[in-house]
């Protein structure tokens, strides 16, 4: 069953490290149910907004400023410290280098994931979603190639059912084939499901089956 996309708002978003401004003011709508590609070079803050989002909110001790909020329909929902929780149920954020073992097999990540979110799913219906046969369930991550091993990154963040995928550089390292590969694979998980994913990178033709590009 597919489920009602969602977006997200940030309005004057400003993030501050060590004194150091990362982000600046920074606004910006990502439409509910779509694929925004991010570009820029390195420093540019590309990563440090999907952190921002991802994993931390913005933060009055840290200096930082701005509004995020959740849009569901007409309904918008700011987050804030408090209630960040909320959007972490429904969001996932994929940074650009993976933390698997190498001896640890496929279907033991995917499961281990699938039991921690307590998401309805099994671990070869994830697989198949980023079109990886029942075969590599028994793989160690050691047997992947690399375009593989970034599908692997992506099923795992599909274990938590989420509305919203982040995804840092995820074509970063990969062949030009197989990077549009990945692409396409985004492409048609926001269409089929209609979820609303962002991806950072430095390559301008890899976004081409983006909706959008900001720079």
């Amino acid at each position: 069953m597919i489920k009602s996309a969602i977006g997200l708002q940030i309005e004057g978003l400003t993030i501050r490290q060590n004194d150091l401004t990362i982000l600046d003011h920074l606004s910006l709508h990502l439409e509910a149910g779509s694929l925004t590609g991010l570009i820029g070079p390195s420093g540019a803050g590309k990563t440090t907004l999907l952190r921002t989002l991802g994993l931390r909110p913005p933060s009055k001790k840290n200096k930082d400023l701005g509004i995020v909020s959740i849009i569901a329909g007409t309904e918008a929902t700011r987050i804030s410290g408090a209630n960040h929780q909320s959007l972490l149920e429904i969001l996932s954020y994929v940074p650009q280098q993976d933390l698997f073992p190498d001896y640890a097999k496929v279907g033991e990540v995917l499961e281990e994931a699938l039991i921690f979110s307590g998401h309805d799913a099994s671990p070869l219906s994830i697989l198949e979603s980023v079109n990886l046969s029942k075969d590599f369930l028994g793989k160690t991550v050691s047997q992947l190639s690399g375009g593989e091993r970034r599908r692997l990154s992506l099923a795992r963040a599909l274990c938590s059912g989420p509305r919203i995928l982040l995804l840092d550089e995820p074509t970063s390292g990969l062949d030009l084939p197989v990077a549009y590969e990945v692409m396409q694979l985004l492409r048609g998980l926001c269409d089929r499901h209609k979820l609303t994913i962002v991806v950072t990178s430095h390559l301008p033709g890899t976004l081409a089956v983006c909706d959008r590009v900001l720079v």
